[in-house]
């Protein structure tokens, strides 16, 4: 009796509901902690779509399923026809999805996969998107970083000998080309080597073949040691502006250790893969400043992750992984399209395909031709011992200014344009009318503006370090003449 009760309740509840989410995920495989980190990203989109006043109601299905298991197809199937869900979320391998995603395109119903790093997946059916982090989007980004906004032209490349760094040095390879920069060298390394050497010399080789330099330079001598002709040293100077190195966290430390030895003093680029807080706090001085890309930074100042991970870790007391907000971002897509009227599976495929500003947890964001969800990456750099996100610091100095502006400035203002209303006021109360008559007696502050006075000065005081604001109004105009007394007024 009990467990019929149990599935009444969980019926009466599902009908409660306008529209559904379906989540087909691994739960209980191999992937179950990832597919977990995945399946809470959906229940708190769903939660917070329940607490927005004039929202449908929407839904969750979960099916645990094992794609690679026989009768997966069936299942899938009776879900999609039975149950008429607005969208399936799913699943994480890239590998499950092509069979996938011709049901999905059978059925018009369209499937997000919120893990899977399969490039293009479009070509696969247009029903089929993704909110993953693919390897061409970080590739792109911290190459348009590094040629845009540093200005670097040459680069070589250090890589582990996997796909995840093959991949990432071709891709990075292209995007700097295409950005008309040169790569002076690319060499690969087998993962878990800690003798980076020889593959550090040859890239020294290669760029001394262009533009780096060595000099040779006389080791001071030891008091009390005789003179050796063989003291001497080569001085490296690298001629590339900055090395691109897509590995993981553990071995970043041993890289910038061996890359300074060899006297390679050069900005280090990165990906994902990096952003490990225990590589944070260990990193030594060789490795501040290195910068890297990624799709989730936890500690971001933006005021929407920052809301995500405070209710992320109210409600399952952890903290939420990349894949947890790859997915969040999915099931919010598609609650904003169900805001905007898409109570169809062909509705809601064709309110994803067109608009332009979905809401992500990084900002604004689109679905690219290629079926990717193409959203703002976060640029962090390692500043000792902590990472720091780039991109956010120049919208913090807007911020400070924006709220500097509105407990200084405008007080300011409204005290510059009463003291010069004061000034026209006396003056016509002792006989002259100049500022009457050249429309200076208002409190209108458009009449009393100085350009350089109430709008440049004020500005560089913000910009420049302090807390003081200095800035005038346009002068008032008197003319003594008129007055009853000009010599006591």
């Amino acid at each position: 009796p009990k467990a019929s009760e149990s599935l009444e309740l969980i019926t009466s509840r599902l009908k409660a509901n306008q529209y559904f989410i379906a989540a087909v995920l691994p739960l209980s495989g191999h992937l179950a902690a990832f597919a977990n980190d995945v399946l809470e990203g959906i229940q708190l989109a769903v939660e917070w779509s329940h607490e927005q006043p004039g929202t449908p109601s929407v839904g969750l299905i979960v099916k645990d399923h094992d794609a690679d298991r026989q009768g997966f197809l069936d299942d899938l199937s009776t879900l999609l026809h039975d149950d008429r869900p607005l969208v399936v979320i799913g699943p994480m391998l890239s590998k499950n999805l092509p069979v996938m995603a011709e049901m999905a395109q059978k059925t018009r119903i369209p499937l997000i996969t919120p893990a899977a790093t399969l490039p293009n997946v479009r070509r696969l059916g247009s029903y089929l998107f993704s909110t993953s982090l693919t390897y061409a989007m970080q590739a792109e980004r911290i190459a348009t970083y590094a040629t845009k906004q540093q200005d670097y032209r040459r680069f070589c490349i250090l890589h582990p000998d996997t796909v995840y760094g093959r991949e990432l040095a071709r891709l990075f390879a292209q995007e700097v080309r295409r950005l008309d920069g040169e790569i002076i060298a690319i060499e690969a390394f087998k993962e878990g080597e800690t003798d980076f050497g020889p593959q550090i010399q040859r890239l020294k080789a290669e760029d001394l073949k262009k533009y780096g330099l060595a000099v040779p330079v006389d080791i001071p001598r030891q008091p009390g040691k005789p003179l050796s002709r063989n003291e001497k040293r080569v001085l490296y100077t690298p001629g590339f502006d900055a090395i691109f190195i897509p590995s993981r966290s553990h071995e970043i430390g041993l890289l910038a250790a061996q890359l300074a030895f060899h006297d390679i003093k050069a900005p280090l680029l990165g990906t994902n893969g990096w952003n490990s807080q225990d590589f944070a706090r260990t990193a030594d001085r060789t490795v501040d400043g290195a910068t890297f890309v990624d799709g989730f930074f936890v500690d971001s100042p933006n005021p929407a992750v920052q809301d995500f991970v405070q209710r992320y870790h109210k409600r399952f007391q952890s903290t939420p992984s990349l894949f947890t907000m790859q997915v969040y971002d999915a099931a919010r897509v598609v609650i904003e399209g169900v805001r905007h009227g898409a109570t169809s599976g062909e509705a809601l495929h064709d309110f994803l395909m067109t608009q332009r500003n979905l809401p992500t947890l990084a900002g604004p964001a689109s679905f690219g031709p290629d079926g990717t969800l193409h959203r703002p990456l976060f640029l962090l750099q390692v500043k000792q011992g902590k990472f720091v996100q780039l991109d956010c610091l120049l919208m913090n100095s807007l911020s400070q200014i924006l709220h500097t502006i509105s407990y200084m400035g405008l007080p300011l203002l409204f005290a510059m344009v009463l003291h010069e209303y004061a000034h026209g006021w006396m003056a016509e109360k002792c006989g002259d009318s100049t500022a009457k008559h050249e429309g200076r007696l208002t409190i209108n502050p458009l009449a009393h503006i100085d350009p350089f006075g109430t709008i440049i000065s004020p500005l560089i005081c913000l910009i420049l370090p302090g807390s003081f604001l200095l800035g005038w109004a346009k002068p008032v105009p008197i003319d003594p003449r008129n007055m009853h007394q000009p010599r006591r007024d």
